[in-house]
């Protein structure tokens, strides 16, 4: 069974969106500091603004001594003169200029601030936690996709015949299905040759001796079929030479993946077996299933 566990690190859309978030967190906790700043730094009216307010309000008139009221030897008669309106003070030209005196509170500024530092490192904290789960729930799907997809691979060849049953020598083929589900639309693609295979074993271009139909192999089952031997094959088991068959089996599994496995086995004239050969016995994926 082909070692997949190898997790993809490149996640270019998830680190994207990281980003994004942390940068919206960042901005939305300075913003709420300045705000907390511009409430708490209120300004205080400044000398233009009082005097201002004085000039602004309405003057006390006193009362007005009555016209008949005469002195007297004891008592002579005071005169009061009351300058007309035209003669109070006016305001000067100038503009008003507000002067920003110096926050005494100090002791709120600073806790907030600390209180700023500390709710952005939570952020980024409960950032950083959240894209581990993440990662470790597309970890924990990627192996349940790998402990239950379907596994087919090469399981016997071996030349049989002649029987009672059967008058000629055919090569028997079992493939099996390792894995927990099944596998749908299993076919062989098999070449048989004298030569030693020194090329790519699933080259289209090569010439094909035997092949399947698709088929369904459910979990721990087999599939065994049987092919004629030609002329050539024949000669080559009678006078005691070696011979190769090899090909690919592509199936799908329950996750609608399409898998390839190749095969090379070797025909051993000595025990009339056939043994893997040295290469070419592997398994790759083929992407989706196109729709």
């Amino acid at each position: 069974m082909p070692d997949r566990f190898k997790l993809d690190e490149n996640l270019p859309r998830e680190a994207e969106a990281f980003l994004i978030v942390r940068c919206l967190l960042m901005f939305a906790l300075l913003f709420s500091s300045g705000l907390v700043w511009a409430a708490s730094d209120q300004p205080t009216p400044g000398a233009g603004e009082q005097s201002e307010a004085k000039h602004s309000q309405p003057t006390k008139q006193e009362p007005r001594p009555a016209t008949n009221q005469r002195g007297s030897e004891s008592v002579p008669p005071v005169a009061k003169v009351i300058p007309p309106q035209d003669a109070q003070p006016k305001p000067d030209g100038t503009p008003y200029k507000h002067v920003h005196e110096p926050h005494p509170d100090w002791w709120t500024i600073v806790p907030t601030i600390l209180l700023a530092f500390f709710t952005l490192g939570l952020f980024i904290y409960t950032a950083r936690l959240w894209g581990a789960t993440g990662e470790l729930v597309r970890e924990a799907k990627d192996t349940a996709r790998k402990e239950l997809r379907a596994y087919v691979c090469m399981a016997e060849l071996k030349v049989i015949g002649p029987t009672e049953v059967v008058s000629e020598r055919r090569l028997s083929v079992r493939m099996r299905n390792l894995g927990k589900t099944p596998s749908i639309n299993t076919t062989i693609r098999a070449t048989i040759t004298i030569a030693e295979p020194l090329h790519e074993i699933d080259d289209p271009g090569k010439p094909v001796s035997f092949g399947l139909n698709p088929q369904m192999i459910y979990p721990g089952k087999s599939y065994d079929t049987k092919f004629l031997l030609d002329k050539d094959i024949l000669l080559a088991v009678f006078g005691m030479r070696p011979f190769y068959v090899y090909g690919h089996i592509d199936y799908e599994d329950i996750f609608l993946e399409c898998w390839r496995t190749r095969f090379c086995w070797e025909f051993n004239p000595a025990d009339q077996e056939f043994y893997p050969y040295k290469k070419y016995n592997d398994e790759k994926p083929l992407g989706k299933r196109p729709s």
